[in-house]
């Protein structure tokens, strides 16, 4: 995805947010998770984080 299109996905007023999100889909991508469901995970090797 090109990070201009994200941007100007991001910066879309509510009324047309839908639409923009249906032309131009965006993905989450977590490398490193440091929390999950109320429960740091830091103190974990890197390797389970990933």
């Amino acid at each position: 995805m090109s990070f201009e299109a994200l941007q100007r996905r991001a910066a879309a007023r509510a009324r047309g947010a839908g639409g923009r999100a249906a032309r131009t889909p965006a993905c989450f991508i977590v490398f490193d998770l440091l929390q999950a469901d109320d429960t740091e995970l830091l103190n974990l090797p890197y390797r389970e984080r990933r």
